[in-house]
């Protein structure tokens, strides 16, 4: 019997070792995409670091521009390719899913790098302001590559509070969040996992994030002498009921004293235009028809004047 335990035990440590060995190879450059394509983990690298982290190391170089451009998937799609048009811009667009939190840890890093800065420009869909921590794309998009960066700290601790909450002490630990970022096939276990157990946060009201973080820009900005200028991109007709629905809320939040009028500089564009009913489909990404309607936004701002649309 005692045999028989020492074979298992055996066992048991070689099959560990095994896949602390895979493990390993998941997250080297040579083997990563063998791995990910054998446990079928490709597509869990589309979208998350593979997107933020690049904009938070670009957001500690001096790189001669003056101007942030920050944004959703909307002004990914649209703006987010014209940088070699508008080398004073620095055009960091992300996805809606880094959500209003994230996008002041990337507005903080490039101010802070920056000290010549003078504009701060986010644009997003009005839907898009309330995005949360969610299990769909939150923790891959708004957690995963600030932990690695070392710049979730520029949380408030509260914030930090509804994250460890949400998603738990282990997907917060930098060693463990490395270990996801860097393997696919972590990052499908993990994500699988997380998914399995929590809904992810639901917010007290559209605004909770925005009340905090666009109004700490905003005085950030301030204290800087940067102006801010929180836009919103255009919006599908098929939208349209929704979007003023979202307005009705608009006044009572703290959101609403960094740009009183920002759905009133909302503008609508023909619901054939869009294919999912909030981004452009591709014939109509271009030039002719995306410059019009920035101009129906930004009326005769100076980014008009200034941004080149290529």
């Amino acid at each position: 019997m005692r045999k028989l335990y020492k074979n298992l035990f055996g066992l048991i440590l070689i099959l560990i070792v095994l896949l602390m060995g895979l493990d390993f190879l998941s997250t080297r450059g040579y083997t990563s995409p063998l791995l990910a394509m054998l446990t079928d983990s490709e597509d869990y690298g589309i979208g998350g670091p593979e997107d933020v982290v690049p904009l938070i190391n670009r957001a500690h170089k001096g790189d001669g521009t003056t101007k942030l451009i920050l944004g959703d998937s909307f002004a990914d799609q649209t703006i987010g390719g014209l940088q070699e048009d508008n080398p004073d811009y620095a055009i960091m667009t992300s996805n809606a899913a880094v959500t209003m939190a994230g996008q002041y840890i990337i507005a903080k890093e490039y101010l802070d790098s920056h000290p010549d800065a003078t504009d701060v420009y986010l644009f997003v869909l009005p839907e898009s302001i309330g995005r949360t921590y969610d299990t769909e794309w939150g923790y891959q998009y708004a957690v995963l590559p600030f932990i690695t960066t070392d710049t979730i700290s520029d949380l408030e601790n509260e914030t930090l509070g509804i994250i460890t909450n949400t998603y738990g002490k282990l997907y917060m630990n930098k060693t463990f969040a490395t270990l996801v970022e860097k393997s696919l096939v972590n990052r499908k276990i993990a994500l699988n996992s997380l998914r399995d157990r929590t809904d992810g946060y639901e917010l007290s009201n559209f605004y909770e994030l925005s009340d905090i973080y666009l109004t700490k820009l905003n005085d950030l900005c301030k204290d800087k002498g940067v102006k801010f200028h929180f836009c919103p991109c255009p919006v599908s007709e098929e939208k349209k009921e929704e979007t003023l629905e979202l307005a009705t809320s608009f006044k009572d939040s703290k959101t609403y004293s960094v740009n009183p009028k920002f759905y009133k500089r909302v503008i609508y564009y023909p619901a054939d235009w869009s294919g999912d009913g909030a981004h452009l489909k591709y014939e109509y990404r271009v030039k002719d028809y995306v410059e019009p309607l920035f101009w129906g936004i930004m009326q005769d701002g100076e980014f008009m004047q200034t941004f080149n649309f290529g």
